[in-house]
């Protein structure tokens, strides 16, 4: 650490007492704390500093004993390190705490999303008809995300699928519900159970520091701590009030969530019940595109289906049209059909000689081919 930093043992005790943000940052305040000997060591090495000049210790031996010397030093270090992490981590626990408070007012207010609830527990009941599980007036939360384990009999398809059709067709004005939730994608990145610990790092720190400035007793006139730290705890706990009503109000939104949902806020926590939500509102979102893909094929695979079957129509018509022989100039019929015969099966073009059945005249013929080109039968 030393040798990184390229301070001296002498500059590190001057920073220290000064408090001195331009040199001691965050990473190097934790590790002097991380680092620094034991309070049986630093005793140690005040014995031996007792008979042995400091210029013949050992630089980080004589780090250790020179910043030991600083009373209370450990205490001053955490007080220093929850000061320099303050802003940081304010911001971010605030960032943490209006999502989750956004996202849960957010459910709360959705007309939308009631709409999505309601239809499940309609479609549900129906699918349940007869059975002990009919006639249900609401279901658990954390069976939204398993609606999509339901599937068809063919496996192509979920009840979620069907939900998202339904919405489509039935509710246009609600199926993009997903739009009222803004603030749930944010919500799932963050963490209740952090968000609380970090308040109690604040009061805990908050409380630690009040106490080592009622027993403050300046080290030097350089030393600085009881300058600094009063006025910066005097800001902190202004902010840390503000920021535990924040929290208050977010357990109070969920509690509201707990009780429009009919859960046990014990039994379900918070970030599971985001959690969940987050799920099944991707999963609708997946579910509405499939649909859309599927019916986007479906419409492909029928005008392909109609374009064939048109052109076999047609292709049948060319080659069994009949020759209305009130149109000819005298063709014989059989004579006719005998041609229009050989065409399509090929044996007008066979190379080995036939005993011919009847005689063509080179009129017959003409007549013949014009009418082939006039039905379009010859191209």
């Amino acid at each position: 650490m030393l040798s990184v930093s390229k301070r001296s043992p002498e500059n590190f005790k001057s920073d220290v007492l000064s408090m001195n943000e331009d040199t001691l940052t965050e990473s190097l305040v934790d590790q002097i704390i991380h680092y620094l000997p034991s309070a049986d060591e630093l005793k140690r090495l005040d014995e031996q500093a007792q008979h042995i000049p400091l210029s013949e210790f050992h630089p980080a031996e004589k780090f250790a004993y020179m910043l030991g010397s600083i009373k209370n030093l450990t205490n001053r270090l955490k007080s220093f390190l929850f000061k320099l992490k303050f802003n940081e981590t304010l911001a971010e626990v605030k960032k943490d705490i209006v999502s989750y408070t956004m996202a849960c007012e957010e459910l709360l207010t959705s007309k939308r999303f009631a709409q999505v609830i309601k239809l499940t527990l309609g479609i549900g009941n129906y699918m349940n008809a007869g059975s002990y599980n009919a006639r249900a007036i609401g279901f658990e939360i954390s069976f939204l995300p398993k609606l999509i384990s339901t599937k068809t009999n063919d496996n192509k398809s979920t009840l979620l699928h069907f939900i998202a059709q339904t919405m489509e067709d039935k509710f246009t004005e609600s199926m993009r519900f997903y739009e009222d939730l803004h603030h749930i994608d944010k919500a799932v990145r963050a963490s209740p159970e952090t968000i609380a610990k970090t308040l109690g790092y604040f009061r805990t720190s908050l409380r630690a520091l009040e106490l080592d400035l009622k027993t403050f007793k300046p080290h030097s006139s350089e030393d600085r701590f009881g300058e600094v730290m009063t006025s910066f705890k005097e800001l902190a706990q202004e902010q840390y009030q503000l920021l535990d009503g924040m929290h208050k109000k977010m357990e109070s939104t969920f509690l509201e969530i707990a009780k429009y949902f009919s859960f046990d806020p014990k039994q379900y926590s918070m970030e599971e019940c985001i959690n969940d939500l987050k799920q099944f509102k991707d999963q609708y979102v997946q579910a509405l595109a499939q649909n859309q893909q599927h019916r986007e094929i479906e419409e492909k695979n029928r005008r392909a289906k109609e374009a064939k079957e048109k052109a076999e129509k047609q292709r049948r018509e060319r080659i069994s049209h009949k020759i209305d022989l009130t149109k000819t100039d005298g063709m014989d019929q059989g004579l006719m059909e005998h041609l229009l015969n050989s065409l399509h099966t090929g044996s007008a073009f066979a190379q080995h000689k036939r005993k011919r059945t009847k005689a063509v005249t080179p009129q017959g013929l003409f007549v013949f081919f014009k009418f082939l080109l006039e039905n379009k039968i010859l191209k």
